[in-house]
C-alpha cells in the first residue's frame, strides 16, 4: 500500500483506522513529510532576512552612527537563526587590537538603535536580536599573503625584463630592416 499525503489525511480523519495508522505513521511520517520544501522555503527566507539586516546595519553604521569609536567597520556577513530571533553580525574592523575592541564596544552600545532600524525594515513577528562578532577573515588572508610573499621565490617574469628588452630590440632591428 502506498501512502501519499492525501491518503494520510484520509486515515487521520477515520477514527476506526486511526490507532493502526497512527502507530505506523509515527515511525515513517518524518520521511513522508515534505521537509525539504519547508526547509528550502525557510532557508530562502532566512537568507533574504540576513541580506536585509546586512544592508540596514551597514548603511546605518556608514551614515547614521556618529560614535567616534565606530570607524573603519565593514559588515562582512550576517547569520540568522531559523526562527529569525537571533542574528550574528560579522564585522571586519581595520586597525590594531585596541581599535577593534573599541569599535566592538561602540557597536554594542548602539545595538538598540540598530535593532530599531532593522525592525523598521523587516516585516516579521519578532525583531532579530543582534550580536556583533569580530570577523578576522580579512586580516588572516592578508597575513597569509604576506607569508606567501616571504616564502615563495621571486617570479621568473620579474627577472627577465632585460631579456624582454633585448628581444624587443631584436624585433625592432628586424622591423627596421623590413622597412628598407
Amino acid at each position: 500500500m502506498t501512502l501519499a499525503g492525501g491518503e494520510l489525511l484520509w486515515f487521520k480523519n477515520r477514527r476506526d483506522l486511526a490507532p493502526q495508522v497512527l502507530g505506523w505513521s509515527r515511525m515513517f511520517l518524518p520521511s513522508l513529510c515534505c521537509k525539504d520544501t519547508v526547509d528550502f522555503m525557510s532557508s530562502r527566507r532566512v537568507l533574504k532576512v540576513a541580506e536585509a539586516i546586512r544592508e540596514v546595519v551597514s548603511m546605518a553604521i556608514l551614515v547614521e552612527l556618529r560614535d567616534p569609536r565606530i570607524q573603519h567597520v565593514t559588515v562582512t556577513y550576517v547569520e540568522v537563526s531559523g526562527d529569525l530571533r537571533h542574528a550574528k553580525v560579522h564585522v571586519s574592523i581595520m586597525g590594531d587590537e585596541k581599535k577593534e575592541q573599541l569599535a566592538l564596544h561602540g557597536l554594542q552600545s548602539a545595538i538598540g538603535f540598530l535593532q530599531k532600524k532593522v525592525g523598521d525594515r523587516l516585516d516579521t513577528r519578532y525583531i532579530p536580536r543582534l550580536k556583533f562578532v569580530l570577523d578576522k577573515g580579512v586580516k588572516s588572508s592578508l597575513a597569509v599573503a604576506r607569508i606567501l610573499e616571504d616564502v615563495l621565490p621571486e617570479d621568473p617574469e620579474q627577472e627577465t625584463p632585460s631579456a624582454d628588452a633585448s628581444s624587443s630590440s631584436l624585433l625592432g632591428s628586424d622591423y627596421e630592416d623590413s622597412e628598407d
